[in-house]
């Protein structure tokens, strides 16, 4: 799968590390990144995301003051450019991989599970995502990343390699597939180009520009047809379970908090004249209305395809504009779950 483009962080003056934490290696925090048996708050202590740096829409993990580079090994990882952004994104994103072959190895009965999508099937660290949630019920192949575009995973196509490769080669019987996609098409820079100028007295439906809005609807159709047409030469009858975001939650200006909060929803909005409150969050649950009905026509027109709906179901619980806090996607989780339990898979 294609992945944003990775340019080298700033360097910056080290600081001294504060007695409470320990230090700890640079090649020694990728390692544990990696381990699924390292708890993840004995590694928040060791990392932390500006602003300015980020992977597509998604932070990026960066090595904090409590980080040293003395041994050979740091060193010659830092000399090799293995100090990049998205260096320690990749490595946390490899916890998930390790589980998979632990559990595989180990003959674990809990049923196989592929998982492709964006940030609410993987965000980094700070949040227990969707996919977090149901490992505990289910072994997970997740080849989501966070700030993925839909664009991207339709170019690359790449679970059909893995799917073959799970299939074919490691004899596995993969039960379902996850897909999660299309919300980072529509956000940020992109989700001003769907707006009118505000003008007073305007309903919430009114303030989309409807062509710009429908040609890129469509796209994320046509998208997600491709999808289910490469997943059926796969196989004919393999449950692809979708959805479409609960209504996101725009919000003032936080000046792109760490981890950044906001700049996807209320920042377009405000260039185009909208203010902060109430319309806002009409315009949002406008647009993603619509992305649900769309997306749940799934089912009437390709085989196999069921749609969770997640209208609803995060009730506050955001922690930023996109993404719902650990009781939020617990809840989106159980979505999930149910949905997989209707069909026997449990």
């Amino acid at each position: 799968m294609a992945r944003a483009k990775q340019r080298k962080a700033p360097q910056r003056p080290r600081q001294r590390t504060p007695r409470s934490v320990p230090p700890m290696e640079y090649h020694v925090l990728l390692r544990k990144l990696a381990d699924p048996d390292v708890p993840e708050e004995e590694l928040k202590p060791y990392i932390e995301t500006r602003p300015t740096d980020r992977i597509a829409m998604a932070p990026a993990l960066l090595p904090n003051e409590n980080v040293t580079f003395n041994e050979p090994e740091s060193v010659n990882a830092r000399a090799r450019g293995n100090w990049v952004l998205g260096t320690l994104n990749a490595a946390y994103r490899n916890r998930r991989l390790s589980l998979f072959n632990q559990r595989v190895a180990a003959k674990d009965p809990r049923p196989i599970i592929l998982a492709e999508g964006d940030s609410w099937f993987e965000y980094p660290l700070f949040i227990k995502d969707t996919i977090d949630h149901l490992t505990s019920n289910y072994t997970i192949f997740c080849m989501s990343g966070a700030g993925d575009e839909l664009g991207q995973m339709v170019d690359a196509m790449e679970f059909v390699d893995i799917w073959r490769n799970l299939r074919d080669e490691r004899k596995l019987n993969v039960r379902a597939m996850l897909f999660s996609a299309g919300g980072n098409d529509i956000v940020g820079d992109e989700f001003g180009k769907f707006l009118r100028p505000f003008a007073n007295g305007q309903a919430a439906k009114d303030c989309l520009d409807v062509n710009a809005w429908k040609a890129k609807l469509a796209t994320l159709l046509d998208g997600y047809g491709r999808v289910f047409k490469a997943v059926r030469k796969l196989d004919p009858s393999l449950p692809i379970l979708v959805h479409a975001y609960d209504y996101a939650n725009p919000l003032p200006s936080q000046g792109l908090q760490i981890p950044p909060r906001d700049g996807w929803l209320g920042e377009p909005m405000r260039k185009r004249g909208y203010a902060d409150g109430p319309l806002q969050r009409e315009i949002v649950k406008v647009l993603l209305e619509e992305v649900n009905v769309a997306f749940k026509s799934f089912e009437g027109k390709f085989p196999g395809v069921h749609f969770v709906d997640n209208r609803g179901i995060v009730k506050g619980r955001w922690f930023d504009e996109l993404h719902p806090t650990d009781d939020g996607f617990l809840d989106v989780a159980a979505n999930f779950r149910a949905t997989l339990r209707k069909l026997g898979i449990k």
